[in-house]
């Protein structure tokens, strides 16, 4: 589902809907358009965006979005030119075809008005490639459609009002990662940048949200978030008649900070098609379970959200970019059947994804595991696109660990402070240390990873042990009740793709019409309830 879409020629080219709440700002010869959630440190939006107007030039493009945060479409016109980009990460999407003159928000918005809407088949093979390297999405700017393309995290789009020609330009960011070795001035530094983008004074006594699980980003954040405003709540969303660890979890949470736990629940049965409409059928069919929370229209005036943190607070296991892109194509091949040549464009395509990364994130100390982490960060954005852009339909959804002050404070993590999951006291150790500091009790509640979110102690050092023996228990006892899974598969002339159903909406959507999800209007649901 789109929240803009121009088309050049039409009386009124530029045309918002979707109920989404426009900002705006003009002047004689400009204006500026605001899509979405946006912060801004120490100033409102508002006036923000009337400093952009006062002497915008290409070159800000860049300051902007890593000055403005949130996740957020902005279109500006300046003169005859209208400019789009979107957040730091570009987690709010813009696609546009330059032969037919057209740009929107949402990919089905384009696709569905071609009479002939021929596939590229390689880019379904990558799109489901990439599911089991990290997530399922297409690599660079390409589609599914030859006539489609998505702007990426580092490009932005402008387009002449007089004749409708689209031009792509790129962006450069300078990045400090020069690490902070101090373990005392790494927390301090990485509490004041997470507080800084966290605290809103406008929101400070209305009504807040944040999405609790049972891992560490929804953790972190929270604790952040409960600290400063009086008015925060705590949501959940669940299958209904499903057992969830997750909604255990979050559960003694709530009750740690005497904070009622809203709950909405999603009946697959009825609500899964709807979900595979308001995700374009470009989400895996596990994440139905935030339908309901989508749906529904009355939320907070904030929403915080807990992505992006494993991405910026672990490492991947891999010493080079080089090693990490071998490492993808080896996956590919174990669970793809296709023709030679379709492996090496993947392999071309994520090399691509380094070259660009390489070229417009400027660090001021070369860094291959730093650049893997940024690309691990605009994959998951471009992943989260659809969750983002369902989740504004109706609130303020903000995921302030997708924002450019965390991001570098992240990239200033020294790597002996990381680790991955098999490192136990050392994995998400910065966060585990914030949330300690800032609320203990919620630090020692136990999370999905089968531990504390508090660093690995004598007083701490039972319960993690007792999580390793409870983690074998539950992944045991899970693969004897849990029914397997349907199997579907995907066959074209150049590839064979078969799995679970994760990819369900996917086929429905774009290879299987004959059982695509049937048209109906996209309302509301009240499948929620508050539990104290």
């Amino acid at each position: 589902m789109a929240d803009f879409y121009y088309k050049f020629g039409n009386t009124d080219s530029l045309t918002f809907y979707n109920g989404n709440k426009v900002m705006s700002v003009e002047d004689e010869h400009s204006s500026v358009y605001l899509l979405g959630f946006a912060h801004v440190c120490g100033e409102t939006v508002r006036d923000f965006l009337k400093k952009i107007l006062q002497d915008f030039h290409i070159g800000q493009i860049a300051e902007i979005k890593k000055h403005l945060l949130g996740q957020y479409l902005i279109i500006l016109r300046k003169n005859d030119t209208l400019y789009l980009f979107s957040d730091f990460l570009q987690t709010r999407s813009i696609y546009y075809d330059k032969e037919r003159k057209i740009a929107s928000s949402s990919f089905q918005t384009l696709y569905g008005q071609y009479e002939k809407r021929k596939k590229n088949d390689y880019k379904a093979f990558e799109f489901l490639s990439m599911r089991h390297c990290l997530y399922p999405v297409w690599l660079g700017d390409s589609t599914l459609s030859d006539r489609i393309r998505r702007i990426t995290a580092f490009e932005y789009l402008a387009i002449h009002l007089q004749s409708g020609e689209m031009t792509v330009g790129k962006l450069k960011f300078e990045i400090n990662n020069r690490k902070i070795d101090s373990l005392q001035k790494l927390v301090s530094y990485s509490k004041k940048t997470l507080r800084e983008a966290i605290r809103h004074p406008e929101y400070k006594d209305k009504k807040i949200y944040t999405t609790l699980t049972g891992g560490f980003d929804s953790r972190l954040v929270t604790s952040f978030v409960h600290e400063y405003y009086t008015d925060a709540h705590l949501r959940i969303s669940s299958l209904t008649n499903t057992e969830s660890l997750d909604f255990k979890i979050a559960s003694e949470v709530a009750h740690i900070l005497s904070s009622p736990l809203k709950v909405y629940e999603t009946d697959p049965d009825k609500q899964t098609e709807t979900y595979y409409r308001l995700t374009e059928g470009l989400s895996p069919k596990e994440n139905r379970i935030m339908t309901s929370l989508y749906q529904c229209e009355k939320r907070g005036d904030v929403e915080f959200g807990g992505m992006f943190g494993t991405e910026l607070y672990t490492i991947l296991g891999y010493a080079t970019c080089d090693e990490l892109i071998q490492n993808y194509v080896t996956r590919s091949r174990q669970y793809t059947v296709a023709d030679e040549e379709y492996y090496k464009r993947f392999e071309s395509a994520l090399r691509k994804e380094f070259e660009d990364i390489r070229s417009c994130y400027l660090l001021q100390v070369p860094n291959e595991r730093d650049l893997m982490r940024i690309f691990q960060l605009i994959i998951t954005g471009r992943f989260a696109s659809r969750f983002v852009a369902a989740l504004q339909l109706y609130g303020n959804s903000y995921d302030v660990c997708g924002t450019f002050p965390i991001i570098e404070a992240g990239l200033r993590i020294p790597y002996k402070y990381l680790g991955s999951k098999w490192s136990l006291g050392r994995y998400y150790l910065i966060p585990k240390i914030l949330v300690n500091q800032i609320n203990k009790k919620v630090s020692l509640a136990e999370t999905c990873h089968f531990c504390p979110m508090a660093p690995l102690s004598l007083s701490t050092l039972a319960s993690y042990v007792k999580g390793k023996f409870e983690q074998n228990r539950y992944y045991h006892k899970r693969l004897q009740t849990n029914c397997p899974p349907k199997e579907l598969t995907l066959r074209t002339a150049h590839f064979s793709y078969s799995s679970d159903d994760w990819f369900e909406g996917f086929m429905q959507t774009y290879y299987d019409t004959s059982s695509s999800p049937k048209k109906q209007e996209i309302g509301l649901h009240n499948n929620c309830q508050d539990i104290d």
